[in-house]
């Protein structure tokens, strides 16, 4: 009786180390058109930055940035800009 019981231990091993090694990561049957990972892909787009008008001079700029055209940030001078020259036309 005692062989019988260890020859049902050693076979159940053998599926338990058998499951182990055989479960890797799934992979698929059929090889995915271009189509389909594009039509996947189709709400990844890029989306533009939010901008909102400068506190201090008004003009355009991303949300929580510092004015590139004046240096304000949340009605402080943060950065100093210098003017830009003009280039004068011939």
């Amino acid at each position: 009786m005692t062989q019988d019981f260890e020859s049902l231990a050693s076979c159940v091993m053998c599926l338990v180390s058998f499951e182990k090694t055989e479960s890797s990561m799934p992979n698929p049957k059929r090889q995915h058109s271009k189509q389909r990972g594009r039509k996947r892909r189709t709400h990844q787009g890029v989306v533009l930055p939010k901008m909102q008008p400068c506190s201090h001079c008004g003009k355009q700029v991303i949300s929580h940035r510092v004015c590139p055209f004046c240096g304000h940030y949340k009605k402080n001078v943060v950065v100093t800009v210098e003017a830009k020259e003009k280039k004068a036309k011939d």
